[in-house]
Parts: C-alpha cells; sequence; structure tokens
C-alpha cells in the first residue's frame, strides 16, 4: 500500500508541475461547427488580435471545406484529436500581410521560472512556399491592432529553419525564463517580408496557392517536466512502425534497427508504466491497461524516439 501511495504521489505531482496551460490546447472546443474559411471566431478561448483572417478546422464541418483530414486548402490529419487551426506566414501577393492568434493562458507564469513552450506545424498542400519564423510571443497583456501586416514584436521562441514538410507534423520547441505575470501567448511571423526566410516548393497546379500557410496543432506552455517525453519525429536513422492505433488488447512496435534499445512507455500524466528491453519486434499487452493516450519512448545508440498511441475502451 505504501508503494501504491508513493507512485500515486509522484505522478499527480509530475502532473501538476507539467500541466499545461493552454486552454483549448489542441482546438477542440467551439461554439458551432465551422463550415467555411475565416470562422476562427467559433473557435473557443482563442482570439484573433488583427484584422487579418485566419482559419479553424474541426472533422465536424460538412461539407469539409475546413474539415479534417480533408479541406479547402489539402488533405492532413490532425496531430491530436479533430482540430486545428490555419494560420498565413507569408504572402506573395500582398506585402508583409500576416496572420496571428492569441489566447489567455490558464495562470501567469511564475518569475524566474523555466517554461517550455512547443506547437506542432505543418505546410498546407496548396500552398508553394514554405518559410521561417512561426513564432510564439508571450506578453503580459493582450493586444489588438487594427492592421493585417506584421506586428512589431520580438518573439522569444521561434524556428530559423524553413519547415517545407507537407506530411508530417513537425515540432517546434524552445525554453523560455520568465519574468513573471506573462499571461498571453500570440502566435505568428513577427518578422516583415526581408527578415523572413522562404523558399518555393511545388508546382502550380498541385500548389498553386502563392502564400505559406501553415496548420497548427498541439500549443504547449509548461514548466519544464521531470520527465521528457520528446514527441518529435524519429530520425531517419531509426524508422519505427507502432500499429495498429488506436489499439485494444495489443500494440506492436517494429524498426529494422538491432542495437540494444531499452523502452519506456508513459501516460499522459508523465507516470512511468511499463520499463522494458526493446528488441526489433516488440509486443506490449494492453488488457489490463485503462483507455487513454500513452507515449512510447525508445532510448538507443541512435537517440531518443517517441511515439504516440491511443488504447480504446
Amino acid at each position: 500500500m505504501k508503494k501504491f501511495i508513493f507512485l500515486f504521489l509522484t505522478c499527480f505531482s509530475h502532473f501538476v508541475l507539467s500541466q499545461n496551460l493552454v486552454p483549448n490546447y489542441s482546438f477542440e472546443e467551439y461554439s458551432t461547427c465551422p463550415n467555411f474559411i475565416n470562422q476562427f471566431y467559433k473557435l473557443q478561448y482563442w482570439y484573433n488580435p488583427t484584422t487579418a483572417s485566419p482559419d479553424y478546422f474541426n472533422s465536424c464541418s460538412n461539407p469539409s471545406l475546413v474539415g479534417v483530414p480533408n479541406n479547402f486548402f489539402g488533405i492532413q490529419n490532425a496531430y491530436s484529436g479533430n482540430g486545428y487551426i490555419g494560420l498565413g506566414i507569408y504572402s506573395g501577393n500582398v506585402s508583409n500581410y500576416r496572420e496571428y492568434v492569441q489566447v489567455e493562458l490558464i495562470e501567469p507564469l511564475e518569475v524566474n521560472k523555466k517554461y517550455k513552450v512547443s506547437y506542432f506545424v505543418n505546410l498546407a498542400d496548396t500552398f508553394k512556399i514554405a518559410s521561417s519564423e512561426i513564432s510564439a510571443l508571450i506578453t503580459i497583456n493582450s493586444f489588438y491592432v487594427d492592421t493585417n501586416i506584421n506586428l512589431n514584436f520580438i518573439p522569444q521562441i521561434t524556428n530559423e529553419v524553413i519547415i517545407t514538410d507537407k506530411i508530417n507534423w513537425v515540432k517546434i520547441t524552445g525554453s523560455y525564463l520568465a519574468n513573471g505575470g506573462e499571461k498571453f501567448l500570440t502566435l505568428g511571423n513577427f518578422n516583415n517580408d526581408f527578415n523572413t526566410q522562404i523558399v518555393y516548393i511545388g508546382d502550380s497546379i498541385i500548389s498553386p496557392n502563392f502564400e505559406a500557410y501553415y496548420y497548427i496543432d498541439d500549443v504547449y506552455v509548461g514548466l519544464d517536466s521531470t520527465v521528457n517525453i520528446n514527441t518529435e519525429a524519429p530520425s531517419k536513422k531509426e524508422e519505427i512502425t507502432l500499429y495498429p492505433n488506436p489499439a485494444n488488447e495489443n500494440v506492436f512496435i517494429k524498426t529494422e534497427n538491432s542495437k540494444p534499445a531499452e523502452m519506456f512507455v508513459y501516460n499522459m500524466q508523465g507516470c512511468l508504466m511499463l520499463r522494458q528491453r526493446f528488441t526489433k519486434n516488440t509486443n506490449i499487452n494492453l488488457q489490463d491497461w485503462p483507455a487513454g493516450v500513452y507515449y512510447v519512448k525508445i532510448v538507443s545508440e541512435n537517440g531518443i524516439f517517441v511515439r504516440k498511441f491511443a488504447k480504446e475502451e
């Protein structure tokens, strides 16, 4: 009994430290289902701080102009859940045009505490420009600016590398040492056109839109966790396949790498559910596990690799 209580308290403490301060972080909650572009206002908790027009996508949409995975701008599953948003990061047609989204955090940041900030992005299929500067700004106060061009702020988190991936979700992450009292998060490109790196990709038929437009999902702001559940995609050195997903009784994990490795499985609260040696073909028996989302963390000579799966009822 003592061991059980200790494990419970450990997991509970970790959950508190790792709490995501972003409400509606995966864009599931809405007032009414969106049915056309420019209906970001239907999303709960988030709002538009300028006159530009970010978009909200959800699988509830019918017809699927702003659906998930099929929508007006391409085909992309949500990183998690049923919804995501879309932002214009750079325009080849309108000088310095930018779209932003803003949210009030659940509680203010604490002075001299280090926070992790992360979010996942994916370049929409029908856009022929890829860019850098998909950034995060943390502020004490909210703001509204009557403009549709870049805002003159210096973000704390940004990607200096151009993201061209139209298939996989790419994680942008960074750390922020709080001054104390910060309570608002704004996402977008705060640079002007001259200071934004871009490349042209795709052809005019598959990618007719002359902009850089990104889907965004799973936004996170929280204290650094005692357990590092890194959700970046595995490198090409070690491709890992996990199936079925979602699973019921068993989940199977395969890799072509035969080098020694160790596997850890965590639940959403960061509690360690399983630790064992990882081989090329590994099976996890889920029959006694509660339904929910789990992270598989594999540590090998090639690095640390993470996959996520869901256990059904």
